[in-house]
């Protein structure tokens, strides 16, 4: 049953008030009903506005981009609003057959009434009539519904059609996306080997740049001090290690090279300081790989991992020593 409204409650005041009430006991039923009927028809189209404009949505809603979706959009709030409206419609039809059943009643209760009071026999049939109106009309509501509520499955099944179609267009776009996400990534792992082989091409080029740098190096450690007696050599001993000869007269042997007498100073000396030189290189080099080990341990102990040329990297998982 409906809610009684203010108009309804008014008339039904009036009626109550006045004459028509004593006649005929059933006329109190008859107006009730015809009052409260009045209200479903108010309340199926209501029901029929709400129908209407989901059927708009899913009629005219985009499917894909190739359409016009003139203006209206299908979600799954819909789906809600269709479910809602099928609760409504489907409490309506209890309630109209409800009504239906009492109007049918009422007609069976006073169909042998005439004998008690044969003065109102006309405003009995006038009653009954009233009657036999509201039950046709809770008849023809209740049809009404019938159709309401098999147009509503016909849209809530487009609309749960159109959103499944949706999800597959979208479950398309994504799976396309995703290709091509993984085919750029593909050459993006392609170019990290060009790029691979490239870096281990060139670390192999200064690899050997820097085994040639160090001969040169040691070459040049060994010959430096040579080098250097050999430039202090007129200072140093006072006389010059190679001298040259000029031929003292035409029938003499011609201009030569020839050994200073003290050349022997000059080996040994460079000799002892080439031994020298190389010790202390040697040493050197040895002691700062040591102390880069040792470094490299006491990194490791405290949980840092030495990267060369790129300074040091945090490694907090790994356990420290005691």
């Amino acid at each position: 049953m409906l809610n009684v409204s203010t108009s309804t409650r008014t008339t039904l005041d009036r009626f109550l008030t006045s004459e028509g009430t004593q006649c005929c006991d059933l006329a109190l039923h008859a107006h009730l009903l015809n009052a409260l009927g009045r209200n479903w028809t108010a309340y199926i189209e209501d029901l029929t506005v709400a129908l209407l404009e989901q059927d708009n949505k899913a009629s005219y809603c985009s499917i894909d981009k190739s359409r016009d979706n003139h203006g209206f959009t299908v979600t799954y709030h819909d789906l809600q609003e269709m479910h809602m409206l099928q609760a409504r419609i489907d409490r309506a039809s209890v309630a109209l057959e409800a009504c239906v059943e009492i109007g049918r009643k009422c007609l069976t209760h006073f169909e042998g009434d005439d004998e008690l009071t044969p003065a109102c026999s006309a405003s009995r049939q006038s009653c009954r009539a009233k009657l036999g109106v509201y039950v046709s009309d809770m008849a023809r509501h209740s049809v009404a519904l019938q159709r309401l509520d098999r147009r509503l499955k016909g849209i809530l099944d487009l609309i749960s059609r159109v959103l499944m179609f949706r999800n597959e267009v979208l479950l398309q776009n994504f799976n396309r996306h995703s290709g091509d996400t993984l085919d750029a990534l593909l050459a993006i792992n392609q170019q990290s080997r060009i790029h691979q082989a490239t870096l281990t091409q060139l670390f192999a080029t200064v690899q050997a740049d820097s085994v040639l740098l160090k001969i040169l190096g040691i070459v040049a450690t060994v010959y430096l001090p040579a080098s250097l007696v050999a430039a202090q050599s007129k200072t140093v001993f006072s006389s010059n290690l190679i001298q040259y000869v000029a031929a003292a007269s035409p029938t003499a042997e011609p201009q030569r090279l020839v050994l200073s007498p003290q050349f022997w100073t000059y080996v040994a000396t460079s000799l002892p300081l080439m031994g020298l030189t190389l010790a202390c290189t040697l040493f050197l080099d040895r002691r700062s790989r040591r102390q880069a080990a040792l470094g490299k341990a006491v990194a490791a102990d405290e949980g840092v991992v030495l990267s060369p040329g790129a300074g040091t990297a945090h490694a907090g998982a790994l356990p420290s020593h005691p």
